[in-house]
């Protein structure tokens, strides 16, 4: 699976596929510190967008964790461009949807 984009358009293979994985890394963290890079690094040299409809710095501060956890890198992607089309439930804009082709 490439993206997941919606619950209601996932098969449920993939689901319990993606739960199980999870479980499998959340086991493996058991005793870790904090923050502590994982051994395995499925998101290594990958750098991934963090696209929030409403600012909290709680959530974004977690999932920038859990990504360099992973061992990737974050874009957090906001301002005027990115908020409008979600206002307007329109497409994210070009700008914003070249991050996955880089």
């Amino acid at each position: 699976m490439n993206s997941f984009l919606d619950i209601h358009t996932t098969g449920k293979a993939d689901l319990r596929a993606m739960i199980d994985s999870a479980r499998r890394m959340k086991d493996a963290r058991n005793g870790r510190p904090k923050g502590a890079p994982d051994d395995d690094l499925p998101l290594k040299n990958r750098m991934v967008a963090l696209i929030f409809e409403k600012p909290s710095t709680r959530t974004r501060v977690s999932f920038d964790v859990g990504v360099r956890q992973l061992g990737g890198q974050t874009m957090i992607l906001s301002g005027p461009i990115c908020s409008w089309a979600m206002a307007r439930r329109s497409p994210i804009p070009p700008a914003c949807s070249r991050v996955s082709s880089t």
